[in-house]
């Protein structure tokens, strides 16, 4: 898995959140996305995917991996 992080003036990102999502809440919005970009083969909620499962950390910290480089 692969991300961005985009930088930006605090005046450009108010900007940019303010859009909100297109359709719906910004929480129907994220799910449609994890669905579109097929992250839930992943990040299953039984544990059997290649990723971690995500259920149950919103407003949690978790340590990030470690780094392993192939």
């Amino acid at each position: 898995m692969t991300g961005e992080v985009i930088v930006m003036e605090p005046s450009e990102f108010q900007t940019w959140l303010s859009g909100g999502a297109p359709e719906g809440s910004l929480a129907s919005a994220g799910a449609k996305l994890f669905q579109d970009l097929a992250c839930n083969t992943c990040h299953r909620p039984d544990a059997q995917g290649r990723g971690p499962v995500l259920e149950g950390l919103f407003g949690k910290t978790v340590p990030a991996p470690e780094r392993r480089d192939a």
